[in-house]
């Protein structure tokens, strides 16, 4: 008899939902600059049948 397994997960990312700088842009002049952040709130779930 062969026995299946399976695994679920769940992962929540930033779930703090900080805006996190992750670059730098500058203008042409180099006199403003804006940040590129991070993602938001981001969930994600998954399971895994192994037979």
């Amino acid at each position: 008899m062969q026995r299946a397994k399976l695994s679920v997960f769940i992962d929540v990312q930033n779930i703090t939902n900080r805006k996190n700088p992750e670059e730098i842009i500058y203008s042409q002049d180099y006199k403003q600059r804006s940040y590129i952040i991070g993602l938001p709130i981001l969930a994600v779930a998954g399971a895994r049948l192994e037979f």
